[in-house]
């Protein structure tokens, strides 16, 4: 008896108290690691977006003839595939010759309104356009769009008469070209000329002062003298900035290219906001004065207001010897514009399954006939999971680079590992109380 005594075995209360405190322990351990698991799979997940593989299937310049100092549309095509997701990008390098972009423009699906993607520009030159998908991508198959951007080109690297290629390459090594032959006269450049020049991106829309900067040139010389004169227009809502006004003596070659400048001094000048009128003294052969001046609206255009055009002229008067001859100089700038349309087929939600009712209670059945599987309802069978049909249709598309939706194989490893760990710090604290 004395024997069988020593060999039973009767936890104390101290001791079973001690083992339930360490199942709660390990229970506790267990659940803050397969939290703390679950949190980063999902943040993971949701937080990586993709480069779209080579969307872009089309990009033409228009006209192939236009008008110097006249716009040009850029028009972009593209499809995405069907496992394209919220947040992921796709970018084109557009023509070095654009200039005055916009800077940034949104595609929307013309039948709902909701934006399909957004675009921004870079104020680089060449500028590069990027597309970034929204939500909408989440929930619609087969998207497909255009957009367009309306900008004006470098006139004196494409000048009338001359065929130059307008190249646009995605960054996935895709190039776009079309050829683009200005028309209209050249011009003999030793005349007075006037042109404007956007001094920023925003072209006025959001910021009007000093929005853009006209440069007035006189003949280039030899000539003894010569006179500016600009009023702003009546129609117009810009005024003179007098505090930027200044001045420069132009050196050219003999094909009247620009060279140098040095600062220069008029004999007489008179700035107001709504007119100017500057006196030059003579000038020597292959050189001009040129006047710069910016000019500010009384409020900004607005970003969603269609492209205001600017007109201005300027009365440049020339007197060599006896003779003095008179040029109007004109000049007109138009705001860029962009934007576009983009639509998909919008992804069926499956309707919810039914609950299943009650089962009823089992029954005989004849020999040789089935019974039915208790608890399943005809809804409940025949449910099919959206993507699960869009993938045995073949529509989902594998030629985009991995965004994090396809990670069930990676979580569920995972879970395994999370599961098998906990179990194991259980069992290793058991075997040391029990030892």
């Amino acid at each position: 008896m004395a024997i069988r005594s020593s060999l039973s075995f009767r936890p104390s209360a101290k001791r079973a108290s001690s083992s339930v405190l360490g199942w709660r322990k390990n229970l506790s351990i267990f659940a803050t690691v397969a939290a703390a698991a679950m949190l980063t799979f999902g943040a993971t997940q949701a937080a990586q977006a993709a480069i779209v593989s080579d969307p872009i299937t089309n990009v033409t310049v228009t006209p192939a003839d236009p008008d110097q100092y006249s716009q040009l549309t850029t028009t972009i095509d593209f499809c995405v595939p069907n496992s394209t997701q919220d947040g992921d990008k796709f970018t084109l390098t557009l023509s070095q010759y654009l200039t005055d972009l916009p800077t940034g423009f949104s595609l929307n699906d013309p039948k709902t309104n909701a934006v399909v993607a957004t675009a921004a520009l870079s104020e680089t030159t060449p500028a590069v356009i990027t597309f970034t998908m929204t939500s909408y991508a989440a929930t619609h198959l087969d998207i497909c769009g255009t957009a367009f951007v309306k900008s004006n080109f470098n006139n004196s690297e494409v000048p009338a008469g001359t065929t130059v290629p307008f190249t646009s390459t995605t960054s996935f090594g895709r190039s776009f070209t079309s050829e683009v032959t200005p028309t209209g006269a050249i011009g003999n450049r030793a005349n007075a000329n006037k042109y404007g020049i956007f001094t920023r991106s925003d072209e006025g829309r959001t910021n009007p002062t000093d929005f853009l900067t006209y440069h007035i040139k006189t003949a280039d010389g030899p000539f003894d003298s010569s006179v500016v004169t600009d009023v702003v227009p009546a129609a117009e809502k810009w005024t003179f900035d007098c505090a930027t006004l200044r001045f420069a003596n132009v050196a050219t070659d003999a094909s009247y290219n620009y060279l140098s400048e040095t600062p220069a001094t008029p004999t007489s000048q008179n700035c107001t906001p709504t007119s100017l009128t500057v006196r030059w003294g003579p000038q020597v052969d292959l050189h001009h004065f040129e006047a710069f001046v910016s000019v500010s609206l009384a409020a900004a255009t607005g970003s969603a207001s269609e492209p205001a055009t600017f007109k201005n002229l300027a009365n440049i008067t020339t007197v060599v010897g006896s003779v003095s001859s008179n040029k109007a100089a004109s000049a007109s700038n138009m705001q860029s514009s962009a934007g576009g349309a983009g639509s998909g087929t919008a992804v069926p939600v499956s309707p919810a399954a039914s609950a299943p009712s009650a089962s009823p209670a089992p029954q005989t059945s004849p020999a040789g006939s089935s019974a039915p599987v208790a608890g399943v309802s005809a809804a409940a069978g025949s449910a099919t999971p959206v993507a699960v049909a869009a993938a045995d249709s073949g529509l989902l598309d594998t030629e985009l680079a991995y965004t994090g939706t396809n990670s069930a194989p990676a979580v569920g490893i995972a879970a395994g590992v999370v599961v098998l760990g906990a179990a194991l710090v259980v069992i290793g604290s058991r075997r040391r109380r029990v030892s």
